[in-house]
């Protein structure tokens, strides 16, 4: 059997979720006399070379990547003779027979609102995620909750969807001074920070979070913080707006991206992660600030219950910013005995979300397509 992957979620040295995603899987997909694993993308692989490199990899240039997927790479899979092909995110080479087609959709953000991304998403994810789900034999989702969209937004049989959540990295433990450099670069005290991790965008409800802080500032003495860690996404700038238009605005840090070292040291030492999120298809972030066992505030939509389980901070809406400084007061006043069992019982619980096992519900899914090609 040979089995092509869309690898253009590791083009970036500095990849997404989706590309952390794929990395996780593709460290358990070993070749064998049974399988051949080939890697396509329209630009060169950069991220984890130590992994990719194990793979034989076709770099088949194309400027736009939903394009290049749908419409170029066919020809591509028909010479190398696959049998099966994996969408990593979303999309599908269209027009192609003989070949069986498994998809992994991670949420329907922009199909849900097309206002949490630029026209251009929108449009393509509107067009061609809709299609290749149709198209798909088998649609992998991370959630329950995004199974049920593909089902309802789609019209996707459920019977053809497969709910495999994502798996959690393994927690380092971090040297105190590790922190120290951390705290002088961003000014910065260990457990004296909110943190919020993920691209700074509307769909994150960054605002929200500001106003909350605002709130929990204006009512709550001590010189607490909050550390926005994260990329600048779509329509980032009225964000920054909101910073500066802040009476607490020095206690605000934006730090841009965070290499993987500087995010575990953050997350080791805030007083809680605030992830109040519009929407969701997993929430990965809340389970990487579980694995460190600080507490979690985060809302009661989409797939973040699944997430969080009985351990989380929940609000019920994103817009209720009462609600989310209500949270953060009451962590801040946790003692050391109901932190250290709260910390506790969500580690326990971040254990039973495994890559290993992610990878191998994945690879059976497509290990167990039908090979039915011909080589034309």
């Amino acid at each position: 059997m040979k089995v092509g992957i869309d690898a253009r979620p590791l083009i970036s040295e500095h990849t997404s979720g989706i590309g952390n995603y794929l990395i996780n899987i593709l460290k358990f997909c070993n070749n064998s006399q049974d399988v051949q694993y080939i890697l396509y993308a329209n630009e060169p692989l950069i991220y984890h070379r130590e992994i990719v490199d194990r793979f034989e990899k076709r770099i088949i240039p194309g400027k736009i990547g939903t394009i290049w997927l749908c419409y170029k790479l066919k020809k591509h899979l028909y010479h190398d003779c696959i049998d099966v092909f994996w969408g990593t995110q979303h999309m599908l080479p269209l027009n192609t027979k003989g070949i069986h087609l498994v998809l992994t959709v991670h949420d329907l953000a922009l199909l849900i609102n097309p206002n949490w991304g630029s026209t251009q998403n929108a449009i393509m994810q509107n067009i061609f995620c809709r299609r290749s789900c149709k198209k798909a034999n088998v649609v992998i989702a991370d959630s329950a909750s995004t199974a049920d969209d593909v089902s309802r937004i789609i019209g996707k049989n459920i019977g053809d969807i497969k709910t495999i959540l994502l798996g959690g990295d393994d927690v380092n433990k971090i040297p105190q001074n590790d922190f120290e450099k951390i705290g002088n670069k961003w000014n910065i005290s260990c457990k004296e920070y909110f943190l919020f991790v993920g691209t700074l965008e509307p769909r994150k409800n960054i605002i929200g979070i500001i106003e909350a802080f605002n709130t929990y500032c204006s009512n709550e003495e001590g010189e607490e913080k909050l550390v926005l860690a994260g990329g600048y996404g779509w329509k980032y700038r009225p964000i920054l707006e909101d910073i500066k238009k802040s009476p607490y605005k020095d206690r605000i840090i934006i730090t841009g991206y965070v290499s993987e070292i500087e995010k575990q040291i953050l997350y080791s030492n805030a007083i809680a992660f605030v992830f109040p999120s519009y929407y969701e298809g997993f929430g990965l972030p809340v389970l990487e600030a579980m694995s460190y066992g600080i507490p979690v505030i985060c809302t009661e939509t989409s797939s973040l219950p699944e997430v969080g389980g009985e351990y989380a901070y929940y609000v019920k809406t994103p817009t209720d910013t009462m609600a989310i400084y209500q949270a953060m007061k009451a962590i801040r006043q946790l003692d050391d005995f109901q932190r250290t069992s709260l910390s506790t019982n969500e580690q326990k619980w971040y254990k039973r979300f495994s890559w290993e096992r992610c990878a191998m519900e994945t690879i059976k899914v497509i290990k167990t397509q039908q090979v039915v090609i011909r080589c034309e």
